[in-house]
């Protein structure tokens, strides 16, 4: 059973036993086959007017600026070449990838050929696993996934929406993965996230098993950590001393990500149409991005990149401190309206209005400078908000008011989805104390269920 590049034209048989498989396909820079006689072969075929609904037709044109005749995608031909150890995840294979099809023809352009042909590596061929040709590519899993509830782990889908995903971002839209990896890596990586929480739900759309749900943009922030050293995620892929993986994968999807909240989603989607329809069948570099998402954006995205790509700032903002005390009564002269006078503080202290000095310092702990929103709340009136440039190490915010300040936060939209540490981001006056007693009184259930099914 053969598998290949292209859509096969010829077959022949020979008299001496071989056998002559052809295979042809325009408008591709690869080529690669696949030969295993233990293949389970099943075709299936992508609809574009059955797997997409005229809603999702509708909604994408207008979240990309776009006609529907434009968005509008094209039958596709599905070979799935699969293990029979693996046979139980098939429908697993042929759901992602319909779905891989799916989402990334419609938000960037529609995939051009009329095929595609995916490969599962025997278990004794892992690691031809996770890769991608034109047309055809490799997926990953293990016999362990085949049953309910390790079949919540997606790691089918991933590996599936991916490696398609390389269709896009290195087939089509061909930059130089040796000197700009994030292009393709990066790229890919976002759009694969975007993919994969529009199919499964954007809380577990990475794990979905009874008491853990785990989604794409969780995992990606587990790997941001101040303790990685900090590279550049532009530099020439053989240069990493460590953490190639992290600044060419996961670095630039939470950059792109931080990026589509900055700019908003319609904007951003807008960003990632036009640069993948100017450059799909060219070769461009991270210069040609930048200048594409200002142009479309109509902002000067100019200090973005050059932190978050060019640069190796660490992103981190933190409240890191907030404080409350009565303000003592005033006593003594006093410049007025007509001239200086005597004041005096109130021999009972309780008397008269009691006014609350309330300090919030927020920190800029990395050398990343970005604009961030600070929310306030105090007792007994509705929330607000100061805006802060960010741009000093540290501001303080100080207010005299008759109400006392509750808590303070930093960036509470999360925009900066870059950030290496969302747990500093709010500090409270006084501590609350009920998300702990919940979490214990949930843990020491647990305990006591263990402890009566084992008879103690």
């Amino acid at each position: 059973i053969v598998g290949a590049t292209g859509r096969r034209t010829g077959f022949t048989t020979h008299e001496e036993g071989t056998t002559t498989h052809t295979f042809a396909q325009g408008g591709v820079d690869d080529f690669a086959w696949t030969a295993d006689p233990r293949f389970i072969e099943q075709v299936h075929t992508f609809s574009a007017s059955r797997d997409v609904t005229p809603e999702e037709y509708a909604g994408t044109a207008r979240l990309v600026g776009r006609s529907l005749d434009e968005v509008k995608l094209t039958d596709v031909e599905i070979r799935l070449l699969v293990q029979p150890i693996h046979l139980p995840q098939a429908s697993r294979y042929i759901e992602s990838v319909k779905a891989a099809i799916k989402w990334f023809g419609l938000w960037y352009g529609r995939y051009p050929y009329a095929t595609l042909t995916v490969a599962d590596p025997a278990p004794e061929g892992g690691e031809a696993g996770g890769m991608e040709y034109p047309t055809i590519i490799t997926g990953g899993t293990s016999f362990v996934l085949n049953r309910w509830p390790l079949a919540g782990l997606r790691v089918v889908e991933q590996v599936t929406v991916h490696e398609f995903g390389h269709q896009f971002w290195y087939g089509l839209v061909a930059s130089n993965e040796f000197e700009e990896a994030w292009l393709d890596e990066g790229f890919n990586s976002f759009s694969t996230a975007e993919a994969l929480d529009r199919t499964y739900g954007a809380d577990r759309s990475v794990v979905d098993i009874p008491g853990l749900r785990l989604g794409t943009l969780t995992l990606a922030r587990m790997q941001n950590a101040p303790r990685l050293l900090p590279q550049r995620v532009r530099q020439l892929a053989w240069s990493y001393p460590e953490g190639y993986g992290f600044h060419t994968y996961t670095k630039p999807e939470l950059l792109l990500r931080t990026l589509q909240r900055l700019l908003g989603e319609e904007t951003m989607a807008r960003v990632m149409r036009t640069y993948h329809e100017r450059w799909r069948f060219r070769h461009p570099s991270s210069d040609d991005f930048y200048a594409v998402a200002s142009e479309v954006s109509g902002r000067d995205l100019t200090w973005f990149f050059r932190q978050a790509v060019e640069g190796s700032e660490v992103l981190d903002y933190e409240v890191s401190r907030v404080s409350v005390r009565r303000v003592p009564a005033r006593e003594g002269w006093f410049e007025g309206p007509e001239g200086a006078a005597l004041e005096k503080a109130p021999e009972d202290d309780a008397a008269g209005p009691t006014t609350w000095r309330s300090t919030i310092v927020v920190r800029r702990r990395g050398g990343f400078v970005f604009p961030v929103q600070i929310p306030l709340k105090f007792e007994g009136v509705p929330g607000e908000r100061v805006s802060w440039d960010g741009r000093d190490p540290f501001t303080q915010l100080v207010f005299d008011r008759s109400e006392r300040l509750e808590w303070a936060e930093v960036d509470p939209d999360r925009t900066m989805v870059l950030d290496v540490d969302w747990l500093n981001n709010a500090r409270r006056v006084t501590p609350d104390t009920r998300a702990a007693a919940r979490w214990t009184s949930h843990w020491w259930f647990l305990v006591q269920q263990a402890i009566a099914a084992i008879g103690w």
